[in-house]
Order: structure tokens, then C-alpha cells, then sequence
């Protein structure tokens, strides 16, 4: 099974704003216009692990499932590597540089 790189797009209950996120999605569900319930940690999930109402903005490239699976949680090894780079976040760095 092959995935694509979609955008996806839900309206913020409290402001009406747009919110973005960017997921691999299976090909039979990567079609503009389609809205999806998606399963997902943190703070956009309701209590039972759903997110409802994901509207499919833009479909981009698209992988095979196995490629897509071993590179699934990649941003969060570098979201943790950059923090740990983050000026003054106990480095010593000072803020005027």
C-alpha cells in the first residue's frame, strides 16, 4: 500500500481559525475536498483518540507504506536534538547575540 503526504485542515471550535496538520495518509483516503475522522496523540485528540472533522486541503508526494512506517516519528528525534541547541535553555548563551 503506498501513502501520500496530505494536508489537512480543521476549523478551532473557539475561534472558527483554520488549523493545519500535515500527515501520511493512505492513498484511499488521500483525495481533496474528503473530511476524516484521524486518530492522534496529544493536543488535538478528544477523549477517545479521535480528532473529527479533518478536512483534506492538498495531497503531495507519495511513498511506499514500509519507507513511511520506518521514517514515521523522525521530526520528533530532531525537534528533541534542536531543543537541546535552543539558546537559553541552560547553555549559557546570552540573549543579546
Amino acid at each position: 500500500m503506498n501513502y501520500k503526504q496530505c494536508v489537512l485542515t480543521r476549523p478551532r471550535e473557539d475561534t472558527g481559525m483554520l488549523t493545519y496538520h500535515t500527515a501520511w495518509l493512505p492513498e484511499r483516503f488521500a483525495h481533496v475536498g474528503l473530511v476524516l475522522d484521524i486518530r492522534m496523540d496529544g493536543e488535538l485528540t478528544v477523549q477517545d483518540g479521535w480528532s473529527r472533522g479533518w478536512t483534506v486541503e492538498r495531497v503531495g508526494s507519495c511513498m511506499a507504506e514500509e519507507y513511511v512506517r520506518e521514517h514515521e516519528r523522525d521530526y520528533r528525534t530532531r525537534a528533541e536534538a534542536s531543543d537541546k541547541f535552543t539558546p537559553n535553555k541552560g547553555l549559557g548563551i546570552p540573549r543579546d547575540r
